[in-house]
């Protein structure tokens, strides 16, 4: 017999495919310190959990709740009967609890899209299943192809990193992705772990990028708050170049280069018309100038920044299942050094070694022509061979349409009244 299960707390024993759950409760604990009340959900026969869900409720008017449901329920979305009844029950729960509104975003892929974003010609489109969510009173909020920070994103790119090796990855990747991965190992460009009382280089470098590229930035109260809930799974990384091992790498390699100069000099002079020869030469020399000049360049920064450069941060989630890219920024001044690259390549190979399954580098539009706002951001994704995955999408359910219908136009007047 199926029934719901309504607890303050989390299930006392959660099987194995639920592992995510503790990963959704630590979400939920940095929203509740925020004033959001936390409701767990599930369904359980003879002792078995067999779904469940964190619902998180706000007061938003007049008594009446927000209910959000992030990335949806914890459920087989293919079992219909099960499904049912959960949407069933928790729209039951939600009433009880004065719901104004509800939102969720399944966790579930729309239809299989190639590399590019085009949608497969024979891959399934789950049409059933909005339509299910359809029949309860959740209206799908249509196939969004653009950002929008009400709602998580609806298209993300993802590495599949099962069983394959580093190589391999690296095969697949777009030349100029290989290449500035390349660049990254032979100058030395090193990648950190942030400890807590570090987290103020993620916050510059995050605060920077925000700033040149017109995004909402959080702020260090909220990565140490990261840090502090996440806990083994948050990890926070910075490229940086240290530059007394960066510049005598670099004077090694000139002095390399002068050897080689110095005997095709003599072979050149020896056999002017060797062509080959005569270029090999002209190369290296190439080569030599612009080693001399970032010798020159590192000098100067080192004198203006110190031993210790950094080019480039980002923030991360780690679990068995996969690796959580959720966002990143880099010094444009800087950006000459490929320090992103450098961080995004270490974290794959840790995908890789320690057998985790996907890299998910997370957002991107779904809009994937050149003139979208966020190409750049989509190619560099896609450079790492990442798949593009079209997720569901999002859901109202409109509990008391009246009352909702007032709160909106209060809401309305409220954002004029302060954008003045």
């Amino acid at each position: 017999m199926l029934y719901l299960l309504k607890k303050n707390t989390l299930p006392f024993s959660i099987p194995p495919i639920f592992k995510i759950f503790g990963s959704l409760w630590k979400w939920q604990k940095m929203r509740e310190s925020r004033g959001w009340e936390i409701h767990y959900v599930g369904v359980k026969e003879n002792d078995i959990l067999l779904c469940a869900a964190t619902l998180q409720s706000l007061q938003v008017y007049r008594g009446y709740k927000l209910f959000m449901a992030l990335r949806g329920f914890l459920v087989d979305y293919h079992n219909e009967e099960l499904l049912r009844f959960f949407i069933q029950n928790v729209k039951a729960y939600v009433n009880d609890n004065k719901c104004l509104y509800m939102k969720i975003d399944p966790y579930i892929s729309y239809q299989p899209h190639d590399i590019d974003g085009n949608a497969m010609p024979n891959g399934k489109k789950e049409d059933g299943l909005i339509a299910l969510f359809e029949e309860y009173g959740f209206v799908h909020q249509g196939f969004r192809t653009y950002h929008d920070d009400e709602f998580e994103p609806r298209w993300i790119s993802v590495l599949n990193t099962a069983n394959t090796t580093e190589e391999e990855i690296l095969k697949n990747m777009h030349s100029m992705t290989k290449r500035n991965i390349a660049f990254t190992k032979k100058n030395n460009i090193e990648v950190c772990t942030l400890e807590r009382d570090q987290l103020s280089i993620l916050d510059d470098v995050i605060r920077e990028t925000g700033g040149r590229k017109n995004f909402h930035s959080q702020n260090l109260a909220y990565y140490t708050s990261m840090y502090d809930c996440f806990k083994e799974h948050f990890e926070a990384k910075a490229a940086y170049i240290y530059f007394p091992t960066y510049i005598t790498k670099t004077e090694g390699e000139v002095l390399n280069l002068s050897a080689q100069i110095d005997k095709l000099e003599i072979a050149c002079a020896q056999n002017p018309d060797a062509k080959k020869k005569t270029n090999q030469l002209k190369d290296l020399k190439r080569q030599q100038e612009v080693l001399k000049k970032r010798l020159c360049e590192a000098a100067e920064l080192q004198r203006e920044h110190g031993d210790t450069l950094y080019l480039a941060a980002a923030m991360f989630l780690k679990y068995d299942s996969e690796i959580l890219y959720l966002f990143g920024g880099s010094y444009e001044k800087f950006h000459q050094f490929k320090g992103s690259y450098a961080i995004q390549w270490d974290m794959i190979k840790e995908c890789i070694n320690r057998k985790i399954p996907r890299y998910n580098f997370y957002g991107i539009s779904g809009n994937f022509h050149e003139d979208a706002e966020d190409y750049g951001v989509y190619l560099f994704k896609k450079g790492f061979h990442a798949d593009v995955v079209e997720l569901l999408g999002d859901f109202i359910y409109i509990a008391d349409p009246k009352q909702y219908k007032q709160y909106q136009m209060l809401r309305k007047i409220k954002h004029k009244i302060l954008r003045r």
